[in-house]
């Protein structure tokens, strides 16, 4: 199997078992509600039709984290990616008519892979449509990407520095019923961010699938257009060094 049809499978897999790119950890700061108990229809809970997009490269530049604003459990997932003319077309599928969302209002993700003729050494426009969301961004090239496959590269975290300031992306492969929660992200040294992961609870039931998942992190203070490494700690994975992909 090629590293593209492996991903393109994993994507597929999570199509069909609802979005478990969905899932994501709220950013501190990021002016999210706490109001989350409440729930509604998804009609009551959509983002503007004209919305903030956010976006930042993962997995090596084979994958785009795109960042909408909404609530924090019903997050869109694409059902149609296509690139043409240095834009990347995103198409976002239908909520559920019956689907009841939070009420929050927050900074969530979903990934996308990219299509063939995306070089991430040159930026690209994205421009996402659908009932969820609509609007683009121009995402930054970065040079020296090394295309990673998360399938068969054994599930290795990736990350990116998204288009919104202080926010990164942070892709690990898993349980798609389970993504980690990212608790708290503080620069603990030159060029290096400390990102504690909450721990999962002794009886939280997983999904036994293994899928890319993406969380959102934001770090506070941090120098603008320094490159940093992402050192992970908690949630089974202690000490592990991820490089963020780009400058904030």
């Amino acid at each position: 199997m090629t590293r593209t049809t492996s991903i393109l499978a994993a994507a597929a897999l999570l199509l069909l078992t609802g979005g478990g790119l969905a899932a994501c950890a709220t950013p501190s700061g990021s002016g999210a509600s706490s109001e989350t108990s409440a729930a509604s229809p998804s009609s009551e809970t959509s983002a503007p039709v004209d919305a903030d997009i956010d976006a930042a490269w993962l997995s090596g530049g084979t994958m785009i984290a795109v960042l909408t604003r909404g609530s924090s459990t019903c997050v869109p997932v694409a059902s149609d990616v296509a690139f043409a003319d240095g834009v990347l077309s995103v198409e976002l599928a239908d909520p559920p008519a019956d689907q009841a969302c939070t009420r929050d209002f927050v900074l969530r993700a979903f990934a996308v892979v990219v299509p063939e003729g995306v070089d991430p050494a040159e930026d690209i426009e994205i421009a996402v449509s659908g009932s969820e969301a609509s609007g683009s961004v121009e995402l930054a090239g970065v040079a020296g990407l090394v295309p990673s496959d998360g399938v068969q590269d054994g599930g290795v975290p990736t990350a990116g520095w998204s288009t919104a300031d202080g926010v990164f992306a942070l892709l690990t492969w898993g349980s798609s019923g389970c993504p980690p929660v990212v608790q708290d992200a503080l620069v603990s040294a030159p060029g290096e961010i400390t990102a504690t992961l909450a721990e999962s609870p002794a009886d939280r039931i997983c999904t036994s699938d293994f899928a890319p998942r993406v969380t959102l992190g934001e770090v506070p203070g941090i120098e603008s257009g320094t490159a940093y490494e992402l050192v992970l700690q908690g949630d089974g994975i202690e000490g592990t060094r991820v490089p963020i992909a780009g400058v904030n």
